[in-house]
């Protein structure tokens, strides 16, 4: 995700689609909805991106790099004798498959959507505010719609969803911290780093044979469990 915003920022179709074969070669589905929503979201955007952002060029270039990545190791899989349509392709088709995610999704839906974004909601809650026109905010609640329509189909909805938003919302964190009004006053900007300190984010995934887990993934519990492994491996 690094290598998209990096290529779109340098406003480069050749980078764009270079970053994009990356993508498209690590994980074909998470690119290819991340360069979708990214391009949606800045159309949504263009109207309050900051002067360093304007005018760049469109980051569905990178959606021709993916295809380009997925067609090249799907080739070479094949020549190696791998079938390239096994893992989660096998499972999203899966019409049961499909139905528990979403049956665990709709029963844990509240949790499900404080995971989306933990306490980056403040960032959303505020861009949205800063969009004056409907249609704006209507064209950025059509990507993030969108992002969440992937993770719910999915069994990793937390993972997947942060994976597929994460440019985005860091063009959102950019406009945010961009607007005078906002960086010119200190409480709003203490609220917002509060806000994004104390919600913190959880992992919601679903697993087959046993229903929806909920992880905690906030910097202390994973610090605890790594010391814990460390004691444990004396």
């Amino acid at each position: 995700m690094a290598a998209l915003l990096f290529a779109w920022r340098k406003s480069s179709p050749q980078l764009l689609l270079v970053a994009g074969t990356y993508l498209g070669f690590q994980h074909f589905e998470q690119g290819t909805f991340a360069a979708l929503i990214l391009s949606i979201g800045v159309i949504a955007l263009r109207g309050i991106l900051p002067e360093s952002l304007m005018g760049l060029r469109t980051p569905a270039w990178a959606l021709l790099g993916v295809a380009l990545g997925k067609i090249l190791l799907s080739s070479y899989l094949l020549v190696a004798g791998i079938n390239p349509t096994q893992g989660r392709a096998a499972y999203i088709t899966d019409s049961t498959w499909t139905r528990l995610a979403l049956k665990e999704s709709l029963n844990d839906w509240p949790t499900l959507l404080t995971t989306l974004f933990a306490g980056a909601w403040i960032i959303v809650i505020v861009t949205f505010m800063l969009l004056k026109r409907r249609r704006d905010q209507a064209v950025l609640a059509l990507s993030l719609i969108l992002g969440l329509a992937v993770a719910v189909i999915t069994l990793a909805q937390t993972r997947v969803f942060v994976m597929t938003t994460l440019a985005l919302l860091s063009v959102m964190i950019v406009v945010v911290f961009s607007n005078s009004a906002i960086i010119n006053s200190a409480r709003a900007v203490l609220g917002i780093e509060i806000v994004l300190w104390v919600i913190v984010l959880q992992h919601l995934y679903i697993s087959p044979n046993f229903g929806a887990h909920i992880m905690p993934t906030n910097a202390l519990d994973y610090g605890i469990m790594f010391v814990q492994q460390v004691i444990q491996m004396r």
